[in-house]
């Protein structure tokens, strides 16, 4: 294992002046997993008075001195540099009452969530393993560090953790570390919604195998306000046998990993159980329902607002009819955007394919795809950027500054977006000056 040179100087200037330090944790993993480390963390046996000694003349922010860490500005690269400690209660269920700083790595890394986590490395002493981290990553196991009843006791969030690096990684949970998981499945709402939200990310963005969010529904039913009522609703509304909330960790691994799209495809059917179904099998109104309690869980969860509006909007209009029609299509553009109608053609694919027995796209929607790529192939304009005159234009033509010209630029582009070779500047001058005749 390599260390960047940057972490062997922090190594070398502590160990030179008598202080243990080790690389430890998650850059260790990754080094050893052959992925590269997003940071770099050094536990040492200096306390943090010893560490401004050590490295003063260089920048050290205060980011938890009180529990024994700094972090060591490198030029712009930040390293955490945290003391040995032993914790005691978590009376939080987040952060320890106190802590106490220590002089060994193993009571160090004995407090650690999971062994792959427990691990720590230096040049002299190679790979510090106590807790058999090395030989989980190889058997691609996520095992806690002592009792798991103890370590989710501790810090709820690490049932998410845990969900999280399996996905994330592609590995399976050791068998006591999940039943434990779902024992204590109810210490999750005692998270905050931020840090809640921030796992959710990870575990719809990272799942590196795309392996079935069933698996994790226990969980999720928890974190999701209205999911859990979505297991016992019939997706098509009489016969039992696939649930809505099936038919939803279907839709979520049915599409592509990008944010908005799988809070919509997550989310897009969790009002049915609050619609009454037709005879039909179907839910009148629900997608109106659904998209409105998408808007409350994900403020709930504090989502970015622009986020959250993109999700609703995606959902209100999952069941939308896209016909093959270029006009209609330049016209959803107009509304909405490229990469928003993108994505609305996604949510409607992803939901045909998460149904049982999965329903391929019919041959309108695949038609319409196909003339959708070739609008945008062609440059069509379907927005007033787009246009080939501008309010300076008009204004050349007589026009005064005001309402008036805004309506007829909408207007020019309404024609255009029904005929677009009507798109250059002399044909729109020409339509406008008869605007002014009028």
């Amino acid at each position: 294992m390599k260390l960047p040179e940057e972490v062997k100087f922090i190594i070398s200037a502590l160990r030179g002046r008598g202080f243990a330090a080790y690389a430890v944790g998650g850059c260790v993993r990754d080094s050893l997993l052959g992925l590269a480390p997003h940071d770099w963390d050094i536990a040492t046996e200096a306390a943090p008075a010893a560490m401004r000694e050590v490295f003063a003349g260089f920048p050290l922010l205060d980011t938890g001195e009180r529990f024994g860490t700094l972090t060591l500005l490198l030029g712009k690269k930040p390293f955490e540099l945290t003391t040995f400690r032993r914790e005691s209660r978590y009376s939080d269920a987040r952060h320890p009452d106190g802590v106490v700083f220590h002089d060994s790595l193993r009571e160090d890394l004995s407090r650690r969530d999971f062994t792959v986590n427990a691990l720590a490395f230096c040049e002299e002493e190679g790979l510090i393993d106590p807790f058999g981290g090395q030989k989980d990553l190889q058997n691609r196991l996520i095992r806690c560090v002592g009792r798991p009843e103890k370590r989710f006791g501790e810090d709820p969030l690490r049932i998410l953790r845990a969900a999280r690096f399996a996905f994330s990684l592609g590995f399976t949970i050791e068998p006591e570390t999940r039943a434990t998981m779902s024992r204590q499945k109810h210490l999750l709402s005692s998270l905050t919604a931020e840090r809640v939200r921030d796992e959710l990310c990870a575990l719809l963005t990272k799942n590196k195998l795309n392996r079935p969010y069933l698996e994790i529904a226990d969980l999720l039913r928890v974190l999701i306000p209205g999911l859990d009522e979505c297991f016992s609703c019939p997706q098509d509304g009489g016969k039992p046998g696939f649930s809505v909330g099936e038919h939803l960790l279907a839709g979520v691994n049915q599409a592509e990993p990008l944010l908005p799209l799988r809070l919509a495809m997550l989310l897009h059917d969790v009002g049915k159980p609050r619609c009454p179904h037709n005879e039909n099998g179907g839910f009148p109104g629900h997608a109106e329902i659904s998209a409105a309690m998408a808007r409350e869980i994900l403020r709930g969860l504090k989502f970015p607002r622009s986020l959250s509006e993109l999700a609703e909007q995606l959902i209100l209009y999952h069941h939308a009819e896209l016909p093959p029609q270029p006009p209609v299509l330049r016209k959803l553009l107009s509304q909405t955007g490229e990469e928003n109608t993108r994505l609305l053609f996604a949510v409607r694919e992803a939901d045909l394919r998460a149904q049982r027995p999965p329903s391929p796209p019919p041959a309108s929607l695949t038609e319409a795809g196909r003339v959708l790529r070739q609008i945008l192939k062609d440059g069509d304009c379907f927005s007033a950027e787009r246009l080939a005159i501008n309010g300076d234009d008009l204004l050349g033509l007589g026009f005064a500054q005001g309402p008036r010209l805004g309506r007829l630029l909408a207007h020019l582009l309404g024609l255009v977006l029904e005929n677009p070779e009507l798109n250059s500047k002399e044909r729109l001058l020409a339509l406008a000056r008869e605007e002014i005749n009028h």
